[in-house]
């Protein structure tokens, strides 16, 4: 008679089952002293909580906005019909500042993704998603990160036009958070039909609030590539007579 063999559990499994345990009895012995012996005191919670502080227990949220012209900070773009302009990067290339604000989701090495469609046409604006992953920081009740580079192929063809731009957040735990916002940007360079002689205004600096500083410019160049202006060469020593 042919003998059933128990079906094997993967040992990916017992692991993930022991873990889940001992978060849930990390959660019970944080609720109350009779639970596990000890004093419920916020001084007894793991420095990394600590660290987050109310961010991580409320409902995910995440907001989209703008950031000033150098990448910090961040705007509001829900406020009113946002008209961020489209800048151009030390390499040559045309980005638009986006910053994130959130709640409800851990910080450390959060995952990013910002994508630009048409409002109109549904149609995704080229290049494409611009994703990173990074650390978000505190700013007040908010954790934020400023200055994701949502790259501009064609300034020309969507300057004043409507886009739907889309923030979805996912931290190492699953956890998402998503927000979207309409705006138009703005693009003070020579298109075709534009009138030669009228010429452009120059862009001026929107409002913004204090924040954090960039962890990126254009093209993903990191900010400790850059540096102060090389000194100006000095003249040769003039030939000995």
């Amino acid at each position: 008679m042919p003998v059933r063999t128990p079906p094997l559990v993967p040992r990916q499994s017992l692991t993930v089952e022991r873990c889940l345990a001992a978060v849930c009895l990390a959660a019970v012995c944080l609720a109350g002293a009779s639970a596990c012996g000890v004093a419920s005191d916020p001084a007894d919670v793991p420095d990394a909580l600590a660290d987050v502080g109310d961010t991580a227990l409320e409902k995910p949220t995440a907001l989209i906005g703008g950031a000033c012209d150098n990448g910090a900070g961040f705007v509001d773009w829900h406020s009113a019909e946002a008209k961020p302009a489209i800048l151009r990067g030390i390499q040559g290339g045309q980005h638009i500042w986006v910053s994130a604000r959130a709640k409800g989701v851990w910080p450390k090495k959060m995952r990013l993704a910002v994508t630009a469609y048409d409002a109109e046409t549904g149609d995704l604006m080229k290049p494409g998603k611009v994703e990173l992953t990074n650390s978000m920081k505190n700013d007040g009740p908010w954790l934020l990160y400023s200055g994701i580079p949502a790259f501009v192929k064609e300034p020309c063809k969507i300057k004043d036009r409507k886009l739907r731009i889309e923030l979805v957040l996912s931290d190492l735990y699953g956890v998402q958070a998503k927000d979207e916002v309409f705006i138009r940007p703005t693009w003070d360079g020579f298109c075709e039909g534009d009138d030669p002689d009228a010429g452009s205004a120059p862009h001026e600096a929107g409002p913004c609030d204090a924040g954090g500083l960039p962890e990126t410019v254009d093209d993903a160049t990191p900010l400790d590539t850059f540096g102060p202006p090389e000194p100006d060469a000095q003249p040769p020593e003039p030939d000995a007579p």
